[in-house]
């Protein structure tokens, strides 16, 4: 039986680079869904059951930190990893956040790849064994 593809969510403000994402990562068999803000990321949370979530730190609306600390809070996200992308210089002020990982802007595609995809697959594997009969 074949696998369903992995899922990744991308959470960013700029559209330039969340379509950069997206046509990287279907390229790479993913499904993938954006949201341009973290309120919007919320609202799509439930209809595209990611397996990871790149979340950008500094959004409008609602901000990477908030978002992240919401989606640990959700029971359909609590164990989700989430990668944050931001510029080095904003690492220091949001070193608390609840991520498994931080890309710094500008980021090399292939780092990212690795790095989602390590993540998505431990979540697959953590799926199958909580659900497995």
């Amino acid at each position: 039986m074949p696998q369903s593809p992995k899922r990744l969510l991308v959470v960013e403000d700029d559209p330039d680079l969340r379509q950069l994402v997206l046509y990287t990562f279907e390229d790479e068999g993913y499904e993938v869904s954006t949201a341009a803000n973290g309120l919007e990321a919320l609202e799509k949370i439930e209809i595209c059951s990611p397996d990871v979530i790149l979340l950008d730190i500094n959004m409008p609306l609602m901000d990477g930190a908030t978002l992240a600390a919401e989606l640990k809070r959700h029971p359909l996200t609590k164990t989700v990893p989430l990668v944050a992308i931001s510029a080095a210089a904003n690492l220091r002020s949001h070193a608390e956040m609840p991520v498994e990982g931080w890309i710094v802007k500008p980021f090399d595609m292939t780092q990212l790849l690795t790095v989602i995809d390590i993540l998505a697959e431990r979540q697959r594997n953590l799926r199958r064994i909580l659900h497995a009969d």
